[in-house]
């Protein structure tokens, strides 16, 4: 039971995590734009249109990026579940090999 509980513990830090990551995305990735924007434009500049053309790029960008990580995550578990389900056909077929040589 404490090993399951440490793992439970793991899935809900990941679970955090993976929120955390899923709020402040948008932010962090608007100012590294503007940001670098700005760093490498020669007159170092930011024209309204840029900043609403990434502004509304961003915006559409932001359910499939937040989806992702709930993704991923579903992945996981998937490929967990689908080894455990080949342990225990695995298991059943070696034991209806031995009923078989007996």
């Amino acid at each position: 039971r404490a090993v399951e509980l440490g793992y439970t513990r793991l899935e809900m830090f990941v679970y955090g995590l993976s929120m955390l990551l899923m709020v402040t995305s948008p932010v962090v990735a608007t100012i590294a734009l503007f940001s670098v924007h700005m760093l490498t434009s020669a007159d170092n500049y930011l024209s309204p249109a840029d900043a609403f053309t990434v502004l509304a790029l961003i915006g559409a960008l932001r359910f499939p990026i937040n989806k992702l990580g709930t993704l991923l995550g579903q992945l996981a578990q998937a490929l967990k579940a689908f080894e455990r389900i080949e342990t225990f056909v695995g298991a059943a077929a070696g034991d209806a090999e031995k009923d078989e040589e007996e």
